[in-house]
Order: C-alpha cells, then structure tokens, then sequence
C-alpha cells in the first residue's frame, strides 16, 4: 500500500495530515498478517484524520506501530510531536521518530520490503528527527546534529532535508560558506520538482561543478566540498526549557511519492535572504 499526504501549516504551526490518498501498489505478503492488519490501521487512520477525528486516527498510528510498521511509527510520532487529538508528548514523539528509522533501515534489507518504500519511510523519519535535534523537540538541541540528520537525508533523496541543507551551507549557519555545496543541493531539489523562486543563479555554469545537472542526472562534485561530521554522541534524553513544541513547517506535497511542490519561503535559519545569491 503506498500512501500519499499533503501537509499544510495549521494556525498554530503544527503539521497536520492534508489530502491523503492511498492506492495498492503492492499487497503485503499474505504470511505477514501484522503487516496487513499494520497497513489497513494506516488507512483507517488517514481516513478518520481527513474527517478531523484525530484522537482515533492517532489510535490507529499508534496500532500500526505496536505492529512493527515504519510508517506507522512515523505517523505516530509526528501526532505526538502535533498533538493530533492526544497531548504534546515530545519526548515519546522522538523515541517512536527513532524507531521508525531504524524499522525502516530494517525494512530496506529486507527482500519482502519494496526498497523505494522502505527508503522513502527511512528519510522521512531521518529528516524529523533532524528538525528534533534542530528544535530541541524530545531531545537536546543541537544543529551539529540536526546538520547531520539532514546531510543524510538529502543524499538518501529528501527535497525538504535539501532545500535545509543548502540554506544552511549559503548563510554559512553552523558550516562554512559554500555556494558550490548549497547550488548542489538547491539543484537536486529542483530536479525533484520543487520550486524555488529567486534562485535562478543556481543553475550558472560556475556551479556545474557541484555534480548536479538539470534534468535529474547525480555525479559526484568534480571538486571536494564540505561535509559534516558525524556528531561525537546522539541521545534521546529529554531537553530542558525548550522554547517551541510543535513540528517544523517545511511544506512536504506528499507523504510517499514525489509530487511537484511550490516552496516560495523558508523556514529556519538563513531562510530569509539564503535565497539569493548575493553577488
């Protein structure tokens, strides 16, 4: 079952589940009944979230990720993280965001497992565990690691985790300056349909060097750019005095699949002025 969402900020900023819509693009092999009973609590909850009865739709995540399944660990810690019908729990939320990456890791090794679904599941919940550490939602704050989180999921593919990444390297925020890195990453976003206004200047000749052609192509940058290191520990215990409880709002069309997006402003550091240029 591949499932599709649209999430849109809510008043309050919280993610909420949009337009939701599910297709069978694979059947759950018939031997893995908590598999299946795993997919149609999804279903059921992306339903009941569409009619804003949230507090059983998170009763279905919740199930679906009892069951061992990596979207439903996801879509249960991002109601957690939201409050969708349930208290703000972050500390839960980063605990069943963790494990819905590691599932998801699980899933990729395994033959039973679509890979490009196993895959979508792991940079999805890399990428929120990412703005967890960012924010300080469930864990300590931290950008060396929240950078970290979001290197890995651009490279695995995340338009959202790239379009962060290459503000952060164009501002400079938290690692050097590097146009060439932040034209890179700018690049394999708009390659996956996002718009980017103002950022034309990415696709100048001076940047073909970053590896990313128009048209989708990946090669390695033809010359070394920066990267970040790996953080020295990563730990889930409970932050202190955290400021912001509720999810990021980085506009994500889709929950699995790859429809074209319209990103016309940023949020976090740099979003501001990161757009251009600057020459």
């Amino acid at each position: 079952m591949t499932l599709h969402r649209s999430v849109a900020r809510t008043g309050t900023g919280a993610r909420s589940v949009g337009t939701m819509q599910s297709t069978r693009s694979h059947a759950p092999p018939p031997e893995d009944p908590a598999q299946v009973e795993a997919d149609a609590c999804i279903h059921r909850g992306i339903q009941l979230h569409e009619h804003m009865q949230l507090a059983e739709s998170t009763a279905q995540f919740q199930r679906a990720a009892e069951l061992g399944s990596p979207l439903g660990a996801f879509l249960y810690g991002m109601a957690l993280r939201s409050g969708w019908g349930v208290p703000v729990d972050e500390d839960t939320s980063f605990i069943h965001l963790s494990r819905a990456a590691d599932l998801a890791m699980r899933h990729a090794v395994n033959s039973a497992t679509p890979m490009a679904l196993a895959a979508r599941e792991l940079t999805m919940a890399i990428y929120e565990l990412g703005q967890s550490f960012r924010h300080g939602w469930g864990t300590p704050k931290s950008q060396r690691t929240a950078l970290f989180y979001f290197q890995i999921a651009a490279n695995l593919g995340d338009p959202d985790a790239q379009i962060d990444l290459a503000t952060y390297h164009l501002a400079g925020d938290g690692v050097r300056p590097d146009k060439v890195l932040a034209a890179r990453y700018f690049r394999m976003a708009a390659n996956q349909g996002v718009d980017l206004p103002s950022n034309a200047w990415i696709w100048k000749d001076k940047y073909d060097g970053c590896g990313i052609t128009k048209g989708g192509e990946w090669r390695a940058p033809a010359a070394e750019v920066s990267t970040i290191d790996r953080p020295v520990a990563v730990t889930s215990t409970s932050a202190s005095g955290r400021t912001s409880r509720r999810s990021s709002v980085t506009s994500r069309s889709s929950l699995i699949g790859g429809k074209s997006r319209s990103r016309s402003s940023m949020t976090g550091t740099g979003a501001g002025a990161g757009m251009r240029e600057g020459e």
